[in-house]
């Protein structure tokens, strides 16, 4: 008995001490479960409050679409408060017509967690929210779609991109903008890379120099017939500045290749573009086609030159005239007093002839002298002008047939007795004594075509496009003869061309000379009012016509 008693007493002390370990353990393991879940409620806590604090509306919704979840950046975004929205339709954020692609969205990827084990990645959309207030913006949603057991919840993370968006939308018109101006600049754009190579080539590049934008593009200047070849070491050099930083823009006259190989005057705008490292990144030129201005300078320095020789001269026999006059030298040489007035008077009178001529095409071809025109019968102004004429064709011995087949014109009739005047007087000119000198007017297609023509020495090939600008004469010794300004047919075709019409010249060396011009008719059926057409060369005029 007492061999039992003590075995059931070890086996009682046995037994304590495992349920005392076991209780020991159980008193762990809730210790840690209830560390764990304090922890677990401290994450839920901090979940829940950046879920809350998050400036992204956050949204979760079930199976049915109804909203479950509503943080606070919802309510900022959306401007409903989160008892107003949770257990409501997704609809009532989204507009109806993603409403059917969220659902058969939402179907798809249900369908599919339930075939897999792990839940579909999370997708990204653009979509359109609607605030409480009705107002539409453009958001992006990042969508997730999770399975709880038998729950199948989606999670929306929204963001509000409608500034981005106005950004993106200001930069893309900001972009379209420069590279319209970029294209359509009345400079020709061009940029280069840091090898000098071209990278960008504008319409307007292409429409100066004839090359195409995939014609140039990568290429150095030197690389295609571009750079005149006396020009290559001094463009070489400013491009060596620009490079090495000397120089972050310069503004160079050069003169470049077109593709047709004719050669133009450009001003180059240059202006470089420097890397976080100060090395050139790229350099960008704005290139202006000066051609034409610099033959408008040409022209105003021959200008300059022919009015001050031809001012010089008369000028220079006045003074030395006066000069000897008043020396008193001459006192009791009457004749040579009397023939140094005359080359005073005669050198003032071309003097003011001069002066006179150079401010008539100046004022007719700036339009500050308007044309007063009225109907003038055809007839009426050939006989004035014949009128005018008539006392140098008498002095000359020209005979002077006249001759039209009526009409009438719309034009200044003093200017164009003027031009008459001016041409018959040339024919006069060169005409030799007893011959004769034809003046005509015919009607042409609803134009009238004038003639003057002579049987002089005529007009050598090479001058008949030239005769009709400014001081350009047939032989310098008409310029040395005083007897013109050489002025004459310049302003003979700025009256024409003030009136609509045409001037050219046909002649043949040692035969003669046809000048000719053609004006719009009065129209016949209201003479009193102007014609308005410009006209143009007709068909009937040869070839042969060449004109100013």
């Amino acid at each position: 008995m007492r061999q039992a008693k003590i075995e059931l007493e070890r086996r009682v002390i046995e037994r304590t001490r495992d349920l005392q370990q076991i209780n020991h353990r159980l008193e762990l393991e809730l210790l840690e479960r209830q560390k764990a879940e304090a922890a677990l409620d401290i994450s839920r806590s901090r979940f829940a409050a950046i879920l809350e604090i998050a400036s992204d509306a956050i949204i979760a919704i079930d199976s049915d679409l109804q909203i479950t979840l509503f943080n606070q950046g919802a309510e900022q975004i959306f401007g409903y408060p989160a008892a107003a929205a949770i257990g409501k339709s997704l609809d009532l954020l989204l507009p109806t017509g993603f409403i059917d692609v969220d659902n058969c969205h939402h179907s798809q990827i249900t369908s599919e967690s339930e075939s897999h084990l792990e839940p579909p990645q999370q997708t990204r959309r653009q979509v359109i929210g609607t605030r409480n207030d009705g107002t539409q913006f453009p958001a992006e949603a990042s969508i997730s779609y999770l399975e709880l057991g038998t729950e199948k919840v989606c999670t929306m993370i929204l963001r509000d991109v409608t500034e981005r968006q106005q950004i993106e939308n200001d930069l893309r018109d900001a972009l379209q903008k420069v590279n319209f101006h970029f294209e359509n600049s009345p400079f020709a754009a061009i940029e280069w890379d840091r090898e000098f190579r071209v990278s960008r080539w504008s319409a307007t590049a292409a429409k100066i120099f004839g090359w195409s934008a995939p014609q140039v593009m990568g290429k150095r200047p030197d690389e295609w017939q571009f750079v005149i070849p006396e020009d290559a070491e001094r463009i070489a050099q400013v491009r060596a500045r620009l490079i090495s930083g000397l120089e972050t823009s310069n503004v160079t006259i050069n003169r470049n290749y077109c593709q047709d190989g004719t050669i133009i005057n450009c001003e180059w705008y240059n202006s470089i573009l420097l890397d976080d490292a100060g090395q050139m990144e790229s350099v960008f030129s704005l290139v202006l086609d000066v051609t034409h201005r610099h033959q408008i300078e040409k022209m105003k320095e021959e200008f300059i030159a022919v009015v001050s020789h031809e001012l010089r001269t008369p000028l220079t026999s006045i003074y030395g005239s006066l000069k000897m006059l008043d020396s008193g030298l001459l006192n009791h040489q009457p004749e040579k007093e009397k023939r140094l007035l005359t080359i005073a008077v005669e050198s003032t009178d071309r003097l003011m002839r001069l002066v006179n001529d150079i401010l008539d095409i100046e004022r007719i071809e700036s339009g500050t002298v308007p044309m007063v025109k009225s109907v003038w019968k055809v007839s009426e102004l050939m006989t004035k002008t014949v009128e005018a004429i008539e006392p140098l064709t008498d002095k000359a011995g020209i005979k002077l047939c006249v001759s039209n087949t009526g009409g009438q014109v719309w034009v200044d009739g003093d200017r164009m007795i003027q031009t008459f005047t001016n041409l018959l007087g040339n024919a006069i000119k060169f005409s030799p004594s007893n011959s004769t000198i034809w003046f005509s007017a015919t009607k042409r297609a609803g134009q009238m075509l004038f003639q003057v023509r002579d049987c002089g020495r005529g007009i050598p090939a090479d001058k008949l496009g030239l005769i009709f600008e400014r001081f350009q004469q047939v032989d310098a010794s008409d310029a040395r003869s005083g007897e013109g300004t050489g002025l004459g047919l310049a302003i003979c075709r700025s009256i024409i061309q003030q009136h609509g019409g045409q001037i050219w010249v046909e002649s043949i060396l040692g035969e003669g000379s046809t000048f000719s011009c053609i004006l719009p008719r009065s129209p016949s059926a209201q003479d009193s009012q102007p014609s308005q057409g410009v006209s143009t060369t007709p068909a009937w005029i040869g070839s042969s016509a060449s004109r100013a």
